[in-house]
């Protein structure tokens, strides 16, 4: 029976140490595993990444769609404070993280050609060292207007509770057409002027802030009755220059109307919200002809034609033939080579 109970003891002792030492080999085997787990776990850094295009637009929100592979990512943008080429150098350049994660977000405020450089690392845990891949592409921004093309050119406070604004024609041309009372003023306050995406710098062209100092430009010689020229440059990115003809011309004004056989035309009044457009009334004898001539005074220069026909008109000379009661004369002057037209409706009253 002793016998038997020390067998046992001594098959119980022999379990334990091999328990004891499987536990010491599992303690010793476990970091080892976990190491070669992090060893496996290292990835070879890939720098890939894919633009929308290779053009984009200024202040475009652009997506680089990081397709790489790694632990870490870094963007360098290739314009100003992001060149990669200037890393070590000591003019402040650095790269930018993805702001996504894994891709990047980035709108270029500068127009070029710009090398595009991510780098994609890891942490190499056999050699303690960061092993990194880098890859460049080259991406154009489109400067579009370059900062210098206006949408809106106005001047504020030429009269109390109006604010003309030029018409723009074509790229180059700032067109004011002002009625008569509405002579521009200069020593009020400046030219206000918005431009696409980014404010622009307006100068004079003897260099003189337009938008601080707008009594540096005359617009209009009101004693020559003529308008005067002003060429404004437009500065935008990399001081790229525009230059603006800003012309200012009155519509034509009306000061007397009359048919040659009957009195002149009363009450001449401009249609409220409408530029260069008249009213007026005259009253005449029904025993009088229906053809006549009519005498007019208006700016010199400016042709006056009836309805629809385009013939024009010489006052007290050509003759008319008023077919109703109510016709229309229009009065064109040319500026520059673009026409202003005043137009006035007249309703004849028979007595």
């Amino acid at each position: 029976m002793i016998k038997d109970s020390n067998k046992l003891l001594i098959m119980n002792l022999i379990k334990m140490r091999d328990m004891r030492n499987t536990m010491i080999l599992f303690l010793i085997v476990m970091p080892l595993s976990a190491c070669m787990e992090e060893i496996e776990r290292f990835e070879d850094p890939v720098a890939d990444f894919i633009l929308p295009s290779d053009t984009v637009e200024l202040f475009a929100n652009v997506k680089f769609t990081n397709t790489g592979s790694g632990e870490y990512f870094c963007f360098w943008t290739g314009d100003q404070d992001h060149d990669y080429t200037l890393r070590d150098s000591a003019k402040n350049n650095i790269g930018l993280p993805p702001n996504t994660g894994r891709d990047f977000f980035y709108s270029y405020t500068q127009s070029g050609a710009f090398t595009v450089v991510m780098v994609a690392s890891s942490f190499d845990e056999i050699s303690g060292k960061f092993a990194t891949d880098t890859i460049s592409r080259l991406i154009y921004v489109r400067p579009g207007n370059d900062g210098n093309t206006l949408e809106m050119f106005g001047i504020y406070n030429v009269e109390k509770d109006y604010s003309p604004e030029a018409e723009i024609i074509g790229d180059s041309i700032l067109l004011f057409r002002l009625s008569r009372k509405y002579e521009p003023r200069v020593n009020t306050r400046p030219v206000r002027f918005r431009t696409n995406f980014v404010q622009a710098v307006l100068t004079t062209g003897v260099g003189d802030t337009l938008y601080s100092n707008l009594s540096k430009i005359t617009m209009y010689d009101i004693e020559t009755d003529k308008p005067n020229l002003n060429l404004i440059n437009v500065y935008g990115y990399l001081n790229k220059k525009k230059t603006y003809k800003l012309i200012a011309a009155f519509y034509p004004q009306i000061t007397s109307f009359k048919f040659s056989d009957g009195p002149p035309a009363t009450n001449l009044l401009e249609v409220p919200g409408q530029q260069g457009a008249y009213t007026a009334q005259i009253n005449r004898d029904i025993f009088l002809p229906n053809t006549t001539t009519i005498e007019y005074a208006a700016d010199p220069g400016v042709v006056v034609t009836m309805d629809d026909d385009l013939t024009p008109l010489e006052s007290g000379v050509t003759p008319v033939t008023l077919s109703s009661s109510r016709h229309t004369f229009y009065f064109t002057k040319d500026v520059e080579g673009h026409k202003l037209v005043t137009s006035m409706v007249l309703s004849i009253t028979y007595i």
